[in-house]
């Protein structure tokens, strides 16, 4: 065993059918079930590795329980960052410092380094996102959206995200940290680039946002097992590898030391927030959750008949400056809103396995004291140039 370090590289957005070639090919590839689909809940599963509905994070304005995120309670042991190049309220979602400057050269032995790449977020191709005026909303919307310039810049963006993960590598490399570290790439979640004239992520629940690659660069080039991984085996695969103990009951397996047995959770639950400014979505809770294999899922709406109903109604153009001009593609974005439940691929289990399966991971041995904050001006403003709000 030379693994005595961990670095984990988060492609913001990063879809599985869009991961570089050049990402792929210098380690071992396993499809990755999301956990959620915005950045709050999947970042929030990787650092504690557990579900949404049993970590508690959601939203931007949610804060998860230091006592879930490995980075803090690991931080005596080891050498713990969250690096990104730039400040977002995200760090204060995790409860953790920021570095805005690239760690490596000041590593010290033995670390755990999560970081977190914007350039394949919208507007795409633009990581450093102070040195832009364009907001999300703004590329996304008005009459003349292009579904076709929009996924070239999301390619090309893609391929940018694999220059800046294989920069990361040589960093490592170089610092001499390489060959005892386990490196990860990821993506917290996909992206919808014109898919049933939806664009951007959050919701609806489809596979778009779903499925994620997960990439393992091992310095003793282990294999890991199975088909398909979920968000919340990466922390007990980094626990596996670091030969410590999880630090509390989790859900998921290693990748090196078993093959996924079981069925994995993907949801999305919008949960009115306490911003003050108006907004629809202060008025109603939507709540989607869905079943994965490696073959397929199914996906339930559990959103009562009022809060659909709101739902739907953001979904006009009027409200939603993502929505296309495709009144056919249209209607078919809106029933993937809101019916109480869909099938996708050939899933080797059954609706009823599948709703089993969620009361399983409800009554999950894990207590989160989820916490809901009231956010900065500042942060607001970079949340809604983002496109979150």
């Amino acid at each position: 065993m030379t693994v005595k370090n961990v670095y984990i590289f988060v492609a913001d957005a990063l879809r599985a059918d869009f991961l570089p070639d050049t990402v792929e090919q210098v380690g071992e590839y396993l499809p990755t079930i999301a956990a959620g689909t915005n950045s709050p809940a999947g970042f929030a599963s990787i650092v504690s590795g557990l579900y949404p509905n049993q970590h508690g994070v959601h939203a931007f304005t949610h804060r998860l329980d230091p006592e879930f995120n490995v980075l803090t309670s690991r931080s005596i042991d080891y050498d713990t960052r969250f690096f990104q190049v730039y400040e977002t309220e995200l760090s204060e979602v995790l409860g953790m410092d920021q570095d805005t400057t690239n760690p490596v050269p000041d590593l010290e032995d033995p670390f755990v380094v999560l970081e977190r790449d914007m350039t394949t977020h919208a507007p795409y191709g633009h990581p450093h996102y102070e040195d832009i005026d364009i907001g999300a909303q703004e590329y996304f919307g008005g009459k003349n959206v292009d579904w076709d310039r929009i996924r070239s810049d999301y390619r090309t963006a893609s391929v940018r995200v694999g220059e800046r993960f294989h920069q990361r590598l040589e960093d490592l490399q170089n610092a001499g940290k390489l060959d005892e570290t386990l490196v990860i790439f990821t993506a917290d979640h996909g992206e919808i680039l014109g898919e049933y004239s939806e664009m951007s992520h959050g919701e609806p629940l489809i596979p778009e946002l779903v499925k994620v690659p997960t990439v393992f660069v091992h310095p003793d080039q282990d294999t890991p097992k199975g088909e398909v991984m979920s968000h919340v085996d990466i922390l007990p695969t980094v626990t596996d590898q670091l030969e410590v103990e999880n630090p509390w009951k989790l859900p998921g397996r290693s990748v090196f030391a078993n093959a996924h047995e079981s069925l994995m959770l993907a949801e999305r639950r919008s949960k009115p927030h306490t911003l003050q400014e108006f907004s629809f979505q202060n008025y109603y809770e939507y709540y989607v959750r869905s079943v994965w294999d490696a073959d397929g899922g199914y996906v339930f709406n559990q959103t009562g008949l009022p809060g659909n109903i709101v739902h739907a109604f953001r979904q006009i153009p009027l409200f939603n400056p993502l929505r296309g001009r495709d009144a056919i593609r249209a209607f078919n974005a809106l029933y993937h809103h809101v019916a109480p439940r869909r099938k996708f691929g050939a899933p080797q289990f059954s609706q009823s396995e599948a709703r089993s399966f969620i009361r399983e991971m409800d009554d999950f041995e894990v207590a989160p004291r989820g916490r809901t904050e009231e956010i900065s001006e500042e942060a607001r403003k970079e949340l809604e140039h983002l496109g979150y709000i």
